[in-house]
């Protein structure tokens, strides 16, 4: 799920765009990704940065203090309603870094419509089979899915606790 950017970018430059993802892992928790030699090196060598997240670390954020090239999107990969922003954001750096291949940036974008409104349907139909449920999460991340669905999140000290350490 952390890539996501990354692979609609992919998906939205096609042959245009070269992209290299930090977050390489799926079972690493991003909060705790560390800067290293190979980031900093494909940090400064891009000519966009995408971030998920605001919180993306003292370290990225010094080094995206010197490129003014970063654009961040906050887990909008957890809210269905911003699903639609999932492509656009990285659609609209591309174009306005590489305004000559703008037209085929957008014709790429449109056949993420199509998923996205079955996507919409679906989440329609699991609310509906949701209601009611109760849930204890050890991790805040889908609490913005949990919220549509419905689904009533119990004990939130304990998911602090947890998502801390403590």
């Amino acid at each position: 799920m952390e890539n996501v950017y990354g692979e609609v970018s992919e998906s939205v430059g096609g042959a245009e765009v070269a992209v290299t993802n930090i977050l390489r892992n799926p079972n690493q928790d991003p909060h705790l990704l560390g800067a290293d030699v190979e980031t900093a090196k494909a940090v400064s060598k891009a000519d966009i940065a995408i971030t998920n997240g605001t919180d993306c670390g003292p370290w990225l954020s010094q080094l995206l203090k010197r490129s003014p090239k970063a654009a961040g999107f906050p887990h909008l990969a957890r809210d269905p309603k911003t699903f639609p922003a999932i492509a656009e954001s990285p659609n609209d750096a591309l174009a306005k870094r590489d305004a000559a291949h703008a037209d085929p940036y957008r014709q790429r974008l449109k056949p993420s419509e199509a998923p996205i409104h079955a996507l919409t349907s679906l989440i329609v139909r699991l609310k509906a089979a949701c209601v009611g449920a109760m849930v204890t999460a050890t991790e805040p991340v889908f609490g913005k899915m949990l919220s549509v669905f419905g689904i009533d999140v119990r004990h939130t000290g304990f998911l602090v606790a947890i998502m801390n350490n403590a």
